[in-house]
């Protein structure tokens, strides 16, 4: 059985009057949440809404701040919250592009192309860490320009978004009594999410040593790499599909279908980096991936298609690779080199890793052998290609 992992936290004593943290808090000021319409204390659940109440002040949490949270219905997250949250709003738009150097239209263009709401002209809309941030943004305006700036901005944005979905997941799923409907208490509940504060106060060191690496591996990778110019390259791209991929759907649970995915994404991501390769993405039961050597990209492919074979739970697979000049932009790839790879994939037999002639010609023969599959028209290309098996 998977442990799960249950936050410190304090705790209340018997008479709730008190937070043993250390030192003694004042008694929460009962009239004032019960006149606020927080707290009714002849309530069926008065007495576990107490408890949440007065762990929600041992904490620092406002009753303004209380009321505002319950009526948007996060009381319980509340503490979270606000310590998650870059700081407290208190900078217009106007000041907020003064201090950083941008027009308030860039600053809007920004922030909504990190996958925000645009900020509104007039309150307090974002926060000193929010505006330096975008005093960030404002150099790179400056070195990049304002177009390629956004769409960087929009790029960082929409990982993030995944990455933040992902933790937050994995935290309902295994920190004790973090899925609200299922915990023990509001107050569980509330202890428990503070497991997303401990996870955002190293995130900052997290995101910088690995974006820091993962820059120095694009740049690496850029010296093996030919093209026409900063956005075409000679690069491998290969797919691996699942094969039956459908039964999964029939005999899994949701929650076991989410995990074999999630296996199948892992094993992707690791043998691609064994190899100096990236996945680019999945796309439904298929995975892209990319390198710059293509022999790496076979070896990928081939040990992603055993690995897979003698999986216990996903289906087998199969796999090809193609190589050529291919359109580069935001982290993913474009181009008939592109088609050609998924459309090989889709004509392989299962459990094996195919290829086009072009490419089995120039292999090294004493790494790879390759076998004569037959000449196939594929979708999208107007002559048949000579499809070969790699080994």
């Amino acid at each position: 059985m998977t442990k799960v992992y249950r936050p410190p936290v304090p705790r209340l004593d018997r008479n709730r009057t008190r937070i043993e943290t250390g030192t003694v808090r004042a008694v929460t000021d009962w009239e004032e949440l019960t006149r606020l319409g927080l707290y009714d204390p002849h309530s069926p659940d008065a007495a576990d809404r107490r408890e949440l109440l007065e762990y929600l002040d041992a904490q620092g949490v406002t009753s303004a701040q209380m009321l505002e949270a319950d009526e948007e219905g996060r009381l319980t997250f509340v503490a979270s919250d606000i310590a998650i949250r870059p700081g407290a709003a208190t900078l217009t738009l106007a000041a907020t592009a003064e201090r950083v150097g941008l027009e308030p239209a860039t600053v809007v263009r920004l922030w909504r192309a990190a996958g925000f709401p645009p900020p509104g002209p007039d309150g307090p809309v974002l926060s000193d860490q929010d505006a330096e941030a975008l005093r960030v943004l404002a150099i790179a305006v400056t070195v990049l320009g304002e177009d390629a700036t956004v769409q960087v901005v929009r790029v960082f944005g929409t990982g993030l978004a995944r990455m933040a979905d992902a933790v937050f997941r994995a935290i309902l799923k295994n920190v004790d009594n973090a899925y609200g409907p299922m915990s023990e208490s509001p107050l569980e509940a509330a202890r428990s999410s503070t497991m997303v504060n401990t996870m955002a106060e190293g995130s900052g060191l997290l995101l910088d040593v690995l974006f820091r690496r993962h820059v120095l591996g694009v740049s690496r990778a850029s010296a093996h790499m030919t093209g026409t110019g900063p956005e075409a390259s000679d690069l491998a791209i290969g797919f691996v599909d699942l094969v039956g991929s459908t039964g999964l759907v029939v005999d899994l649970s949701p929650t076991d279908l989410a995990a074999a995915m999630s296996e199948f994404d892992a094993l992707s991501s690791e043998i691609a980096a064994d190899h100096g390769g990236r996945v680019v993405k999945l796309i439904g039961d298929a995975v892209m991936f990319v390198t710059a050597v293509t022999a790496d990209a076979l070896a990928i492919a081939l040990d992603l298609v055993a690995a897979l074979a003698a999986h216990p739970v996903l289906p087998g697979a199969r796999a090809a690779v193609a190589n050529g000049l291919v359109t580069m932009r935001d982290g993913d790839y474009f181009g008939p080199v592109v088609n050609l790879s998924a459309r090989l994939a889709q004509v392989a037999e299962p459990g094996s890793v195919v290829t086009d002639r072009a490419v089995a010609d120039d292999l090294d023969p004493a790494r790879f052998t390759t076998v004569d599959s037959g000449t196939h028209v594929l979708r999208g290309f107007v002559d048949p290609v000579e499809v070969r098996t790699v080994r």
